[in-house]
């Protein structure tokens, strides 16, 4: 990992004290929440909780810091984790990818998806690939094969998408 390479963990929310993590998050800028609640976006700063989520462990595999003793270590400790909390809506997930993009991040982690397509969150993913970012997508949990269940956004066919399963022992979903 290098400093210098900002990954964007789009979540539920992040614990932002957190001994592992703290010193890797980019929280210089305001800390944004969207939602799609309102005809508008909402961004306060009260969006990135302190309680312990989803986020903060995704943003550990990313990037917690190691051989300090504590928790785990992440898979990149030197990159910079930009948390962005949002709701789970289309609408907010492309006003947090409209963000990612207007901050330059490299990379985006998006743990998430749902088997209905729209049309908005294409064109948001086609914004992101024009700008060259990598978005790391969360297959689906629903334990089939994509080519049996699209899952989206994992099942767009642009370059720049990443779609990570998991297996057991066994290599089975």
């Amino acid at each position: 990992g290098d400093s210098s390479v900002v990954v964007a963990v789009i979540d539920d929310g992040f614990d932002l004290d957190h001994p592992d993590l703290a010193a890797q998050f980019d929280t210089d800028n305001d800390r944004y929440f969207f939602t799609t609640s309102s005809a508008t976006t909402s961004t306060t700063d009260s969006g990135v909780s302190s309680a312990a989520t989803h986020g903060t462990n995704v943003a550990g595999c990313v990037g917690a810091i190691g051989n300090n003793s504590l928790g785990v270590t992440g898979t990149a400790q030197q990159v910079t984790i930009l948390p962005i909390r949002f709701d789970g809506g289309i609408a907010s997930e492309v006003a947090a990818f409209e963000y990612a993009i207007a901050r330059g991040v490299d990379i985006i982690n998006a743990s998430f998806g749902g088997a209905a397509f729209s049309q908005a969150e294409k064109e948001a993913v086609d914004q992101l690939e024009a700008a060259g970012i990598l978005l790391v997508v969360a297959a689906g949990n629903y334990d089939v094969s994509n080519d049996a269940v699209t899952d989206y956004p994992s099942g767009f066919e642009n370059p720049n998408i990443l779609s990570v399963t998991a297996s057991d022992q066994d290599d089975a979903l």
